[in-house]
C-alpha cells in the first residue's frame, strides 16, 4: 500500500451499506479501516487476546473460500468497545477489498486476490 498511518486511502461508496478499493499490498504492510479522517469509527481484526497483539493474519484460506455470499472475515467495531487490532494479508499482491459498514452486514470484510 505504500503508506504510513498519516495517510488515508479514499474508498469508492458502492451504495448497498458498503465501500470498496483496489491496492496493492506489500509484505509486512498494516492496515485498519476508519471514517472521515478519525478513530472515533473504525474496524480490524478481532482481539481478545493477553498480551494485546498488534496486528492478526487473515488466512489465505479463508480469502480462498470468499465468495459473494461468503465474507472473507467479520472484522470488529472498535467504535462499540470490541477489541480490535491490525490487519495483515497472507502474502503480496494486489486486491479488492470490500466493508460493509451498515446493516446486517455490518463489519463484514471481502478479500479477493486480483
Amino acid at each position: 500500500m505504500g503508506s504510513n498511518w498519516n495517510r488515508d486511502f479514499v474508498m469508492t461508496d458502492n451504495h448497498d451499506d458498503s465501500w470498496s478499493i483496489d491496492i496493492t499490498y506489500a509484505e509486512g504492510d498494516q492496515f485498519k479501516f476508519r471514517f472521515n479522517g478519525a478513530w472515533e469509527y473504525q474496524y480490524g481484526m478481532w482481539n481478545n487476546e493477553e498480551p494485546f497483539a498488534e496486528y492478526k493474519t487473515i488466512d489465505a484460506s479463508m480469502i480462498a473460500a470468499t465468495t459473494d455470499e461468503n465474507p472473507t472475515y467479520g472484522l470488529a467495531d472498535g467504535t462499540s468497545g470490541q477489541p480490535n487490532c491490525n490487519i495483515a494479508l497472507p502474502e503480496a499482491g494486489a486486491y479488492t477489498l470490500k466493508l460493509f459498514t451498515f446493516g446486517e452486514h455490518a463489519g463484514d470484510l471481502y478479500v479477493t486476490k486480483k
